[in-house]
């Protein structure tokens, strides 16, 4: 079993933290899965559980669960992919609504959460210097109206050289450095990874500030 487990300082696109995402990572033969806290002063102060499930060693997204407390609200989504298929439910207060789209075996996932980053490293495994536009079911984060609206976005990732970058987590030498792009917002920032792809900085978003390997 291969067990991580850290905590990341979230920016919102800023330099003063609004919260932290603690996460522990559990990879079986029979399963991968990600458990998070994220607990956030934006919107408005709430606490997040997510859980995501996947098929090791491919690390296809199987199931993904969210749920949302706080200022007096009570939100969730749970979706599961089958059958080229995601189906997914979004309640909120006594409201349940279902949906479902269609996906393809390429399509990634994407919330705001550094999870599903990983998850989309490992299914592209880019090389130096290569790149890669992909179709995202992307699942809009906690807001004021419209939490988990789903929709379908285009993105590229491309791969830069390897290169240092300290952390408060620590020095990483050889890091993985990647640029994202949302092909249909413009929206750009650079990601590095290590070599287990967790996510060490996301520019504008995120620093790595507690990380645990030692159950690999």
């Amino acid at each position: 079993m291969t067990v991580l487990s850290g905590e990341w300082s979230l920016v919102n696109g800023g330099h003063t933290p609004v919260g932290t995402e603690k996460w522990r990572l559990e990879e079986t033969s029979e399963q991968i899965s990600w458990n998070s806290t994220i607990d956030k002063k934006v919107p408005f102060p709430h606490k997040e559980e997510l859980i995501l499930t996947a098929i090791p060693r491919k690390w296809r997204v199987k199931n993904i669960k969210i749920s949302s407390v706080g200022e007096g609200r009570n939100e969730a989504f749970e979706g599961t992919l089958d059958s080229g298929r995601f189906a997914f439910t979004v309640s909120r207060a006594w409201n349940a609504e279902q949906y479902s789209i269609p996906v393809s075996e390429s399509t990634e996932f994407d919330y705001l959460s550094l999870i599903f980053n990983t998850v989309t490293f490992h299914r592209l495994r880019l090389r130096r210097g290569e790149s890669r536009e992909i179709e995202v079911a992307y699942i809009f984060p906690v807001a004021l109206q419209d939490s988990f609206r789903t929709r379908m976005v285009r993105q590229s990732y491309q791969r830069l050289r390897d290169e240092p970058v300290d952390v408060p987590a620590g020095h990483f030498p050889s890091a993985k450095h990647y640029v994202y792009r949302n092909l249909d917002s413009g929206w750009t920032s650079s990601i590095w990874t290590d070599n287990l792809e967790t996510v060490l900085r996301y520019e504008k978003l995120c620093e790595l500030l507690s990380y645990d390997r030692t159950g690999t």
